[in-house]
């Protein structure tokens, strides 16, 4: 059995949030015996979306204008990550309160894999929206842990060493979502990888849908045309980075362990 200690677990809930989110991450933590704790993070009328917003940042690095609910979210796992440096610990595990445990009677062993992991990753994902084809897998830990050419969406779950948390907040203004800013790992240089099949899923539609799809369609909506073709240019060179650097992590986690 492994024995490895499972990381502080920070649940992202919303101010004034509808109850049933509460109530079902109370659930899914007691049937799978993890103590946790709720940060409360912010709304789309929190006056600290102002000042953390990089509009003009986002107009050029962007295809879209972020809501102020997308930057409420962000906003929510950054104080989550400050909480992990501030805790001194070396690792924290992240949920959003919209998750489900696939089998809570295994999830304890899977989570213990993956601290375990950390010593080799930066970030490791727990969930995976719509995921695109692997680049190479690996068995550790009792775990099975896939490496993308491109970090896919979806934030529900994850796990990270304190270390990648400083990377991150190194980002002064918000001008992309929070899972589009992993897309960018080559930027910051960190190595991410994903369990698979995934341990976690999302219940959102369970528990009156996603707070965040409307106000995303809109702005999809009106998105400006010429925009779109000039971001044409930026996903072009995403691309080639995280294919660049998804193989450079490939490679050298196999030197490594050569």
């Amino acid at each position: 059995m492994n024995n490895q200690q499972i990381p502080l677990c920070s649940v992202l809930t919303a101010p004034q949030g509808d109850p049933a989110r509460r109530d079902n991450v109370e659930q899914q933590m007691a049937s799978a015996q993890i103590e946790f704790e709720f940060v409360v993070g912010f709304t789309p009328e929190s006056p600290e979306i102002e000042n953390a917003y990089g509009k003009w940042r986002n107009k050029i690095f962007a295809k879209r204008d972020l809501t102020r609910g997308e930057i409420a979210v962000y906003l929510g796992h950054r104080k989550i990550w400050q909480n992990i440096i501030d805790s001194g610990q070396n690792s924290g595990l992240v949920f959003e309160d919209d998750l489900s445990f696939i089998d809570p009677s295994n999830i304890r062993e899977v989570l213990r894999g993956a601290a375990a992991s950390l010593r080799s990753w930066d970030l490791i994902k727990l969930f995976d929206f719509r995921p695109h084809r692997g680049l190479s897998s690996f068995h550790e830990n009792g775990i099975t842990l896939q490496v993308y050419k491109r970090p896919n969406s979806g934030m529900v779950g994850y796990m990270l060493t304190a270390e990648c948390c400083r990377k991150l907040l190194k980002r002064k203004y918000i001008f992309r979502a929070v899972d589009e800013e992993l897309r960018y790992w080559f930027e910051k240089q960190i190595r991410i990888v994903t369990i698979t099949p995934n341990p976690v899923t999302e219940i959102s539609h369970k528990l009156k849908g996603s707070i965040l799809e409307s106000s995303r369609y809109d702005k999809r909506r009106k998105r400006n045309v010429v925009r779109s073709l000039y971001f044409n240019i930026i996903t072009a060179y995403i691309n080639i980075c995280c294919e660049l650097w998804s193989r450079w992590i490939v490679f050298s986690y196999r030197k490594r362990q050569s």
